[in-house]
Formats: structure tokens, C-alpha cells, sequence
């Protein structure tokens, strides 16, 4: 595999932004010094787990009973991706008869139910991350819109339990594009934001961590493929390649 070489010792491969650096026999607590990062926020919604197909459905079959039926494309860009909602919906239609507070209970509803009746999978390399991290002395949290409760409950049905991986859910908090779910993150990590990194895979998400000032990357989502931020620290094709950037 061919590697294009930078300044600063960065190199970018498989499309995917790594910091090389020379291999030593430095001790756990050398390479927490040395690291740019010591904490890591992960999104959840299509980060760490294949919630977003749910997350439609839910919404779908609760714009369904005042019968407007959400185009599935559609609801992917505007509301997944830009996170524009069911008041996004409601404008773009002229679908001034629906209650906007009224639908989104109705949808909480449903993913609550579809998240008892089927566990969505976590991603591919999703527990070895978490798990990885936090054994190499990174401190994790996971910041999500999602409530705390639901992401819980995923986890323990996918056979995950670390208590060292920190759970902060939008049930608290104004949800992304807001920072304010980045920024309890960064509160209970209690470390400077710009020893963190955030990793999304929305607009929304981008937003928020703008917001917040907390550097982010992006991993790259089969529903967004050409989402590419600028700023961003780097798009990575994996979640085991935003590992091998971080620990490498």
C-alpha cells in the first residue's frame, strides 16, 4: 500500500489522516504525556452503533398517523446528517395540522419500543475500541442526543459493560447542533477541551463540536459519504483506523 508523505511527520493513507511517530519503549504514563489527546467523545448514533435505520422507522410511523409519509433518502440527509428534525419536517411540508411536540413524543415512543423489541448492532471494532482506550489510559465518554437509558440498555444487549466508559445522553441536555452535551463531556473528564477529540459522523454533530471548541474528527458513514468537513482532524474509513490514529 502506497503512502503519501507530509511535513510534520503526518502521512495520509487509505484516505484515513495518521501521526506517525517512532516506535520507543516509553511506559504507559510516558505516552499519556507525550499524547495531543488523553480524552476521546464519541458520538453513538451511526459512530457506535446502526441506530439510524431505527431511528427512521420510528420517526416514519409517527409522522404515518397524520398521514405524511418521510421519504427515506430525505430523512437520512435532512434529519440524520443536519439534523433538522420533525420541526425541519413539519416547515418543508407546510405540515402546519401536526403538532411538532406531539410527533416527537410519538417517535420517542416508537424507539424506545423498536430499541426493546430488536437491539440494534454495534459497529464493527466498537467494543474493542472502548475497551482498547481505556486500557491504555485514554479517558472515554460517550456524548450522545440519545437518552442515557436507551444507549445503556444497547450496550448491555450487544454484551458490553465497562464502567469505565462514561455515558452523557441528551435527556439532560439541549441536543446537537448545541454544544452543551460536548460540553458536559469535557466537564466530567475534567481535563482541558483541548487535550479532547470528538468523534462524529454528522453535520450536526460537527456543529456542536464547533460550538464547543473541542477539536473532532469524522468517521466516514455509508449515509453520508460525501460529508467531508474541512476543519475536521482527519476522516477515517474505521473505527480500528481512528484507534491506530490515536494510539499510534
Amino acid at each position: 500500500m502506497t503512502s503519501s508523505f507530509l511535513p510534520n511527520s503526518i502521512c495520509v493513507e487509505s484516505g484515513a489522516l495518521f501521526i506517525l511517530k517512532r516506535t520507543s519503549n516509553k511506559t504507559l504514563a510516558d505516552q499519556q504525556t507525550t499524547r495531543r489527546y488523553c480524552g476521546v467523545i464519541f458520538d453513538f448514533d451511526g459512530t457506535l452503533a446502526d441506530t439510524e435505520p431505527l431511528y427512521y422507522r420510528a420517526n416514519r410511523d409517527a409522522f404515518k398517523q397524520f398521514g405524511h409519509l418521510i421519504n427515506e433518502d430525505e430523512y437520512y440527509h435532512c434529519w440524520s446528517l443536519m439534523g433538522y428534525g420533525s420541526k425541519g419536517e413539519i416547515e418543508r411540508y407546510s405540515l402546519h395540522h401536526i403538532d411538532p411536540d406531539k410527533v416527537k413524543t410519538l417517535a420517542r415512543d416508537n424507539y424506545r419500543r423498536l430499541v426493546q423489541e430488536e437491539t440494534p448492532p454495534l459497529m464493527p471494532y466498537a467494543k474493542e475500541i472502548l475497551t482498547n482506550l481505556c486500557q491504555t489510559g485514554f479517558k472515554v465518554v460517550i456524548a450522545s442526543n440519545t437518552r442515557r437509558d436507551l444507549i445503556s440498555h444497547i450496550l448491555r444487549n450487544t454484551e458490553f459493560n465497562d464502567s469505565r466508559v462514561h455515558i452523557i445522553g441528551g435527556d439532560m441536555y439541549a441536543p446537537k447542533p448545541a454544544p452543551d452535551i460536548f460540553l458536559a463531556a469535557v466537564d466530567y473528564l475534567g481535563i482541558d477541551k483541548r487535550q479532547c477529540l470528538i468523534l462524529e459522523d454528522t453535520d450536526k454533530g460537527v456543529r456542536a463540536a464547533r460550538a464547543a471548541g473541542i477539536d473532532f474528527a469524522v468517521i466516514h458513514s455509508p449515509l453520508y459519504a460525501d460529508f467531508h468537513p474541512d476543519d475536521a482532524i482527519g476522516k477515517f474509513s474505521s473505527l480500528k483506523s481512528f484507534y491506530a490514529f490515536l494510539t499510534g
